[in-house]
């Protein structure tokens, strides 16, 4: 099984405290992601520059007919209570294996303070780390 994990951290716009505990908390996401059943790929990024402060994205590969929202359920829970600081934007999406390269597969994102407050409604309030 092969596994991709893409952290990219890039050096402005977080301290180097932030950009370590940005670097464990998605290691540690997509260690759990990658450990539920059907699960072939994780692939997670937390970017952390002045263009783009505390952007997340996870996509996971899974086994043709394993269901999407679970997973996604999963992956914003993790997002949501993790100690990722900060945390803007966040998309998610699930694919199945032998899909087209860049397809889209099943997805969600976060691109607002609406849908971070009805991720709050659901998961309570995030962490303080």
């Amino acid at each position: 099984m092969a596994v991709l994990v893409l952290l990219v951290l890039a050096g402005c716009g977080a301290t180097p405290a932030q950009r370590e505990v940005g670097q464990q908390e998605m290691q540690r996401i997509s260690d759990e992601m990658r450990s539920m059943d059907g699960v072939t790929d994780v692939e997670s990024a937390y970017q952390t520059t002045i263009a783009a402060y505390g952007i997340v994205g996870i996509v996971v590969t899974v086994r043709p007919g394993n269901p999407a929202e679970p997973l996604l359920d999963t992956m914003e829970r993790l997002v949501w209570t993790s100690c990722l600081d900060p945390l803007g934007s966040i998309a998610l999406g699930v694919n199945e294996e032998g899909a087209p390269p860049n397809s889209f597969g099943v997805q969600r994102s976060y691109p607002t303070e609406a849908d971070r407050e009805a991720l709050a409604r659901t998961y309570g309030s995030r962490p303080v780390c």
